[in-house]
Parts: structure tokens; C-alpha cells; sequence
């Protein structure tokens, strides 16, 4: 997954999450600008793929309510990774099979 689209996908998911929650009762208004703030200041525009990658995780640690939002998303990039993993090894058995 590409970093814009992890931004994305990382952004619509904390989005649903803020407004589910504000819904429900979960949140309160205050606490819900206090998130979209910090994640402001933990996601800024310029990231690189990699800083995006490392930060997701101390997303999930510093605002707990986003814990199953990081969680999903990082279990997502594992299964693409590894998918992406197999495919290489298996690209790389067929070309030493024949």
C-alpha cells in the first residue's frame, strides 16, 4: 500500500471512529478535538513511507480510543506484505525449477 494511500485509508478510518463514537456516546466533543488534534501533530503532511509506517503504531499508544483503528490497519499491511513476500518466493522458485 502506498503511503498516500495509507494516509488516506489511516485517515477516513480515524474519521469513522471519532464520529461512531461521538454517535454512541463513547466521546465527547472535547475529546474528539483533542484526538484530531494530536493525530495533526503525529501525521503531518510530509511524512515519508516509512515515518508513516513507524508512526501508526505510536498512534494506537498515545490516543488508546484509535487502538483498534491502528490495529486493523497494521494487520492489513502484514497480510500485504506477506502476500507480496510469497509472490517474490514463488517467482523466485519457478525461475530455479526450470
Amino acid at each position: 500500500m502506498s503511503s498516500t494511500l495509507l494516509k488516506a485509508k489511516l485517515e477516513a478510518e480515524i474519521v469513522r471512529s471519532l464520529k461512531l463514537g461521538l454517535q454512541d456516546g463513547r466521546m465527547t466533543g472535547d475529546r474528539a478535538q483533542e484526538i484530531a488534534r494530536r493525530i495533526l501533530e503525529l501525521v503531518p503532511e510530509n511524512m515519508s513511507d516509512d515515518q508513516l509506517e513507524q508512526m501508526i503504531p505510536q498512534v494506537g499508544r498515545e490516543v488508546t480510543e484509535l487502538g483498534p483503528v491502528v490495529h486493523d490497519l497494521l494487520a492489513e499491511q502484514d497480510v500485504e506484505k506477506t502476500d507480496q513476500a510469497l509472490k517474490q518466493l514463488r517467482s523466485l522458485l519457478e525461475k530455479y525449477k526450470n
